[in-house]
């Protein structure tokens, strides 16, 4: 008698485990794309959370981004969904109805400007970036939330640093007579955030290219601010092709420089940092 209750005992045991499958289930975060998956390296460093990237390393931004059969088993096989939000997921109505994954949109409370996306670009827009996902992180998984609020803080704290750097040296050039002329619409927050002035955009988009008369209108508008001496930077982007910028350099004898938007690159804790630093270094080039 005693066997068969031990025999009833453990068969119920080996049954609530196995229906029980969530328990056993990894921790796994999945980051919409490049950008925030290097936030994602940076907060859960040191946990045994396991984190993924969506759109491939070099996707770049995810406005044209279709999802495909196996980023769907990707996503419904997360614990969590981090998603930057404002318009750059196309198909985020997709990811929200997915059922068993929690959902952290990095952008929500923001404060935008004209609907941009591209917050991230800017130090400042990084870091309310890093903060969101690890309080949501933090919420969701309270087991590990000590240690995604110890990495964001430090992580956190190596951005201002190097906004810090930018603000200092951006501070000995004259900026009263510049603008710039950028790819496509990413830099809005940099510029805000350190009062460059923005003339116009290439592209609204990347792949939307400029008409005929766009062309015309905007190297028109180049040469009359470089005759009311406005100084004029011209930047492209390297994940995207320099076509409609070389016409522009082309035709008002302006140099063409790049800027990184930070949505390709390496995947290391550090590429944002280096992205960044890079960019003031090009920004000095520019404006000497």
């Amino acid at each position: 008698m005693l066997s068969i209750l031990c025999f009833i005992s453990i068969s119920c045991s080996n049954v609530k485990k196995a229906g029980n499958s969530n328990s056993d289930k990894k921790f796994t975060v999945t980051a919409t794309f490049y950008p925030l998956y290097i936030m994602l390296m940076n907060i859960t460093q040191g946990s045994d959370t396991e984190i993924r990237m969506l759109a491939p390393g070099n996707t770049g931004c995810l406005h044209d981004y279709e999802l495909s059969a196996k980023d769907m088993k990707i996503l419904s096989a997360s614990s969590v969904i981090v998603l930057n939000g404002l318009g750059m997921e196309n198909f985020i109505d997709k990811i929200i109805n997915i059922q068993g994954a929690e959902k952290i949109i990095a952008g929500e409370g923001f404060s935008i400007i004209d609907n941009n996306p591209h917050i991230w670009v800017s130090p400042q827009g990084a870091v309310y970036q890093v903060k969101k996902i690890a309080e949501e992180l933090s919420r969701i998984d309270s087991r590990n939330s000590e240690l995604y609020q110890k990495n964001a803080a430090e992580y956190s704290d190596r951005i201002l640093q190097v906004e810090s750097l930018i603000q200092q040296e951006l501070a000995q050039k004259d900026l009263s007579n510049v603008k710039c002329i950028t790819f496509h619409e990413a830099f809005t927050y940099f510029a805000h955030q350190f009062n460059i002035k923005l003339l116009a955009s290439i592209e609204k988009e990347p792949g939307e290219s400029p008409s005929a008369k766009q062309m015309s209108e905007l190297v028109k508008t180049v040469k009359n601010e470089i005759n009311s001496g406005s100084k004029i930077l011209l930047f492209g982007e390297p994940q995207y092709p320099e076509t409609s910028a070389q016409i522009i350099a082309r035709e008002t004898g302006i140099k063409l420089y790049n800027l990184d938007p930070g949505v390709t690159g390496s995947l290391e804790k550090d590429a944002y940092l280096i992205s960044m630093k890079k960019n003031l270094e090009i920004l000095k080039e520019a404006l000497n």
